[in-house]
């Protein structure tokens, strides 16, 4: 079964004589391949340059007939108000899942709706769709790794104190996890605080985010390429990355074990971040 769950309401696709149904599986289109391939000047040859992988048009073929009594136009109507996407066309960056039989998905918006009407008067409507994904890559089990913020190794405190006491570096014992999938994932990244100038030490990358985070207030950082942004307790927010940390483009977890490390200011030791992702596969 194919699904497609635009957050509000699901459309379940399969093979069926009644109802909004599928006539055939599915066709994923080839996918659009852009080249930095250069001409060798009075030579023979090219040479090559950077390779990027575009989208995939998921095509479905459906039929529609009457179902427990409700009329084929209705269905037809029904289906045309889903495939419009009210809640996200107008929304930029916003995503409907489609979700194959496999339990991967891809993320995208439907756009080509062209419907048959020609034998409407035998209860009988078929339709050609489309599905734009974003990416060419499915995405499949969901995984996550908290990372708390440990006070360094010491000797004990040395008098005389002076308040506020802070517990400030890395953690002694990095969190380690395993990422599947055959190609690299998009971590999001959520800071909670209480913490000051928060950094997150990965394979190669490392996000480093400047300002104080509250005792209540989440930062998240979303790499995945469609979103690619940051919001501060739900709200876009703008400037919170340091020069020095990575592209979100070059923060990427792939498949096989993986070690990060939490640092900056804490006054209680309570700060952590939320690392999320979902497994990507080159295929569905």
């Amino acid at each position: 079964m194919w699904v497609l769950d635009d957050g509000d309401k699901q459309l379940m696709l399969t093979c069926k004589f009644e109802g909004i149904g599928l006539t055939r599986p599915p066709e994923v289109g080839t996918v659009e391949i852009e080249t930095d391939d250069q001409s060798l000047p009075r030579a023979d040859g090219i040479v090559m340059g950077e390779d990027f992988y575009g989208a995939q048009t998921v095509s479905f073929d459906l039929s529609l007939r009457p179902e427990q009594g409700k009329p084929v136009a209705d269905l037809l109507g029904e289906l045309r108000h889903f495939w419009r996407a009210p809640s996200h066309r107008n929304v930029g960056g916003k995503t409907v899942e489609l979700r194959s039989p496999s339990g991967r998905s891809t993320f995208g918006r439907p756009r080509r709706f062209s419907p048959n009407r020609d034998n409407e008067k035998h209860d009988h409507i078929t339709v050609d769709a489309d599905f734009e994904s974003v990416s060419d890559l499915w995405f499949g089990a969901s995984g996550s790794a908290l990372v708390s913020l440990v006070p360094p190794l010491g000797r004990g405190l040395v008098a005389p104190l002076v308040e506020p006491l802070t517990i400030q570096g890395a953690a002694q014992n990095a969190q380690g996890f395993t990422v599947g999938g055959e190609e690299p994932a998009y971590p999001v990244i959520v800071f909670r605080g209480p913490i000051t100038n928060p950094s997150l030490h990965g394979d190669g990358w490392v996000v480093r985010v400047r300002g104080t985070l509250a005792y209540d207030e989440t930062l998240t950082v979303d790499t995945r390429p469609w979103v690619r942004s940051l919001s501060l307790n739900g709200r876009p927010v703008a400037g919170m990355l340091m020069p020095s940390s990575s592209r979100l483009r070059d923060v990427t977890l792939s498949p096989g074990f993986h070690s990060v490390q939490l640092r900056g200011t804490d006054i209680t030791g309570t700060a952590s971040a939320l690392i999320l992702w979902r497994e990507a596969h080159a295929a569905f």
